[in-house]
């Protein structure tokens, strides 16, 4: 797909070629989307739903077509996290309106979020078709249920479309939208969320729990307030409060995360672009429009953050409303957070220094913090940042962390930068011999941190107006062209203080499963072998330094892929561990079985990261492989094997005495040699996952904001994966008992992939693109429950297949040709018991079995097939 940018008036127009992605041929007609300013209507009174454009507007749109009817356009609203995805509105045309301004006409809008609405950016463009719907369900009050029930399902159907001023042919209709008439509400629509219902068009009506607002006089106090402010002009309302002389107000707020897609997507950020162009987004804030308002500040305007002892300098910015982020809350990125040492809670306050200057522009603000001269920034030693094969990945992004903005650093802080380990040694390993690296690496997916630390620094001292060194405590900003930068040295730092998981979705890494310990039952907890681990951490971190305990833990498994490995990554994550593995097979193949060779080649590997890391784990995969249970009856194999049974346990022993954590894996903990097992403090039994086990997998797996856009295959990274609201993950736990968490992870991305084909199929059928069907699908592809059912039943049947357990075949009786006779006593032999058991209940014995005899090829097979079909049996094979 191709994008370019033209200007029509006053208005940016994007110009997509509107090919169908699933390949199909390209229309001929063009789509345009249309970046508008938006309006709300104060005067809409009823169910009917629909946008204003100007006749330019319009034209744009539609060209010369002057029939409006049936003419509809998709809204995608800018900035707000309760209205982002595309609604589908009819068109009218409003003569009075500007060229680049749509106005909403929408009764619900008003009466819910008048008082909160503050979008003024949306982009439109033309839709031609709009899918039918199967199958609506809408609630009703009590009262007006007990009346509906007992009218036809075209009675209903008649007074929605009226409402809508629409035909019963052809009324448009969207999950979520209000029936102010039958004071009802749309709860779900199938297959989509937005198309239109017809005459065929099935309705089912259920009881709600509360009623709907249905009056435009019943608005909220708070709404019925919006006369008195715009809620599109932030500047207007905070001059207005700020101008009746009232002292700078501060403010205390719980302090949340805030991800550096929520600051781009649900804010007017890219409005102010210019304004604050080459800032670093890391002293961003935001809070919703309500709590933003008692600050009495501007939005984008620099503020005072007070937390214990720092007094630091942000930026905050409100959030586009609608929005769902918690009131009395501050969101922050979780590198601020951490640089003011992880608060629960911080005061904001305005500056008594201007933030405008005499022409109006803002103050930058490196106005307020002095400029870095010299700045030195050490690595702090983890398994990354001291691997060679990734060290000019992470230099390399550590160089553009800093040309990108002007960076805001203190005395101590660590910077996390973001790579693809991958990339990295794919890199190393091409050019590390050439002494040249390529100008141009892609930007990958990254999946691990390198960090760095502040550790020193100067800059210019207003007061002598020579150089002083940084202070702790104290912020600086660095200008790549002006601060000279050093890079030297490496330092031993704790990390237990960072909060990983949230890091590392600010960088836009894979978050790991987290293993939740929910009550499922008293003194029961789900993953029962991830709290004991945890507790085994918790000692080793307390008593780190003052006892002397040893740390050896051996994770056991029958079963490969239960997530021995993404479980320990867990819990270092958890305790600011620094985490690094080694592979047992790949050590014994490295070391030629040799113990003196196998033992340098692990302290070659480790034990430059003991002597410098703060807190550091070793894992060694299929432990088994290099100290094994030697064969009595191979008396000079055994006396090989136990010589490096004997050596990789004092190794470890050594190891743990400096405080290191030492994990084994094993999927056969019996063959282990028990020279090494003796040693071993924990052993931890890592199960396959049970029912309520499953149930928190499939919501990482499907619930989870990352896992939702993770693509399938390299070619879909643009879709959305989103399960629909009637999917049952407890039904889903429930269907894949017995598969581990690895079959889960394969079931996922099946479903997936079902769910797009199925997409492709509608798409063609209803002669919609690809593309119209996701945006009029809240711009996601729906996982719904069939497409599990099918991913599910190959899993399983993959499953039963590998193991050669039974299952029932999908033979009928009409595929057996003749053996009638044959086929009757069958049935009495079978079908007798199965119908008529009381016939064998005083005593009479059943046929324990029957016997198919004959040459080959003459069905016998089959018809064993063919009954356990016809009587839904196992069939097991066996030869």
């Amino acid at each position: 797909m191709t994008v370019s940018q033209t200007s029509v008036g006053d208005t940016e127009v994007s110009i997509h070629n509107s090919s169908i992605i699933s390949g199909e041929k390209m229309k001929t007609r063009a789509s345009h989307s249309v970046s508008v300013s938006v309006s709300l209507s104060m005067s809409a009174q009823s169910s009917l739903e629909f946008v204003s454009l100007g006749r330019r507007l319009y034209a744009q749109l539609f060209g010369n077509e002057t029939d409006v009817m049936h003419k509809m356009i998709l809204v995608r609203f800018i900035g707000s996290s309760v209205l982002s995805t595309p609604k589908v509105f009819p068109v009218t045309v409003k003569t009075n309106l500007p060229h680049n301004m749509i106005e909403i006409e929408s009764l619900k809008y008003l009466q819910k979020y008048s008082g909160d609405f503050s979008i003024v950016k949306a982009v439109i463009r033309r839709i031609d078709k709009i899918p039918p719907l199967d199958h609506i369900i809408a609630s009703f009050p009590p009262e007006v249920y007990d009346i509906l029930k007992d009218k036809s399902s075209e009675f209903i159907h008649r007074q929605i479309c009226e409402e809508r001023e629409s035909s019963v042919d052809f009324a448009v209709i969207r999950t979520g939208d209000i029936s102010h008439t039958l004071n009802g509400e749309i709860l779900f629509t199938e297959p989509y969320e937005q198309g239109y219902i017809n005459t065929q068009t099935a309705i089912t009506i259920v009881k709600a729990n509360g009623c709907h607002s249905t009056s435009i006089n019943e608005l909220t106090s708070q709404e019925q307030n919006f006369d008195d402010f715009d809620p599109f002009n932030f500047d207007d309302i905070s001059n207005s409060m700020i101008l009746n002389g009232k002292e700078s107000i501060e403010c205390e707020f719980n302090v949340s995360t805030l991800q550096l897609n929520t600051l781009k997507e649900n804010t007017m950020l890219d409005q102010h672009s210019s304004e604050f162009w080459y800032e670093d987004e890391m002293i961003y804030m935001c809070l919703t429009l309500h709590d933003f308002q008692k600050l009495q500040c501007l939005s984008g305007e620099i503020v005072k953050i007070s937390s214990g002892s720092y007094d630091f300098l942000g930026r905050i910015f409100p959030f586009v409303g609608p929005c769902s982020f918690k009131p009395n809350s501050i969101y922050i990125s979780p590198l601020l957070a951490l640089t003011l040492s992880n608060p629960k809670r911080i005061k904001i306050s305005k500056l008594r220094a201007p933030n405008k200057l005499v022409n109006g522009e803002r103050h930058r603000i490196t106005k307020f913090i002095p400029l870095a001269k010299e700045v030195t920034i050490a690595r702090v030693s983890t398994p990354v940042t001291t691997d060679k094969s990734l060290q000019h990945l992470f230099m390399l992004n550590l160089k553009k962390y800093f040309e990108s903005a002007h960076r805001v650093i203190s005395f101590g802080q660590l910077i996390p930068i973001a790579l693809d380990s991958s990339l990295a040694r794919s890199i190393y390993e091409t050019y590390s011999n050439k002494n040249r690296y390529p100008d141009q690496i892609p930007y990958g997916q990254q999946d691990c941190i390198a960090w760095f630390q502040i550790t020193g620094g100067s800059f210019k001292d207003p007061n002598n107006q020579g150089l002083a060194d940084i202070e702790p405590g104290k912020q600086y900003f660095v200008n790549a062209q002006r601060t000279r930068m050093i890079q030297s040295g490496i330092v031993c730092s704790d990390l237990s203080s960072v909060n990983i998981p949230n890091i590392s979705s600010y960088l836009n890494i894979q978050p790991l499963f987290q293993f939740p310990n929910i009550y499922i039952a008293p003194n029961k907890v789900t993953f029962p072998y991830a709290k004991k681990l945890r507790k085994i951490f918790e000692t080793a971190t307390k008593t780190r330094g003052k006892l002397e305990l040893q740390t050896i833990v051996m994770l056991t498994s029958n079963t490969r892929f239960v997530g021995k490995s993404t479980l320990l990554k867990t819990v270092c994550n958890d305790f600011g561990y620094s985490f690094v593995e080694l592979n047992g097979h790949e050590l014994l193949n490295s070391g030629l079985g040799m113990p003196a060779a196998t033992v340098g080649i692990i302290r070659g590997k480790v034990d430059r990261l003991v002597e410098s890391c703060e807190r550091l784990v070793i894992l060694i995969k299929h432990i088994e492989s290099i100290c094994k249970k030697g064969d009595e009856q191979q008396l000079e194999q055994k006396s090989v094997d136990d010589t490096l049974s004997m050596n990789i346990t004092q190794l470890v022993r050594d190891y743990a005495k400096r405080g290191v954590i030492v994990v084994f894996t094993s999927k056969d903990a019996d063959n282990v040699s028990d020279i090494l097992r003796s040693k071993v403090k924990f052993e931890i039994d890592v199960g396959v996952p049970n029912e309520p086990e499953r149930k928190e997998i499939f919501k990482y797996l499907v619930d989870t904001e990352y896992s939702s856009k993770r693509s399938i295959f390299n070619n879909d990274g643009r879709y959305k994966y989103v399960a629909r609201s009637d999917v049952n993950i407890d039904n889903l736990a429930l269907q894949s008992a017995a598969l581990t968490a690895n079959d889960l992870n394969y079931i996922v991305k099946n479903v997936k992939l079902n769910a797009l084909n199925r997409l492709r199929k509608e798409s063609k059928k209803l002669e919609i693109s690809l593309l119209d069907l996701i945006e009029l699908n809240g711009s996601s592809v729906k996982l719904i429950s069939k497409d599990f059912e099918e991913s599910i039943n190959r899993a399983r049947n993959k499953f039963s297949d590998s193991i050669g357990a039974p299952r029932i075949p999908n033979v009928k009786w009409e595929d057996v040709g003749g053996l009638d006779v044959v086929k009757s006593e069958i049935l009495d032999t079978i079908e007798m018991p199965l119908k008529h058991p009381e016939l064998f209940g005083s005593g009479m014995k059943k046929r324990s079995g029957l016997l198919f005899y004959g040459p080959p090829g003459t069905g016998k097979t089959l018809l064993a097939k063919a009954i356990a079909t016809n009587f839904s049996l196992n069939f097991f094979s066996v030869k």
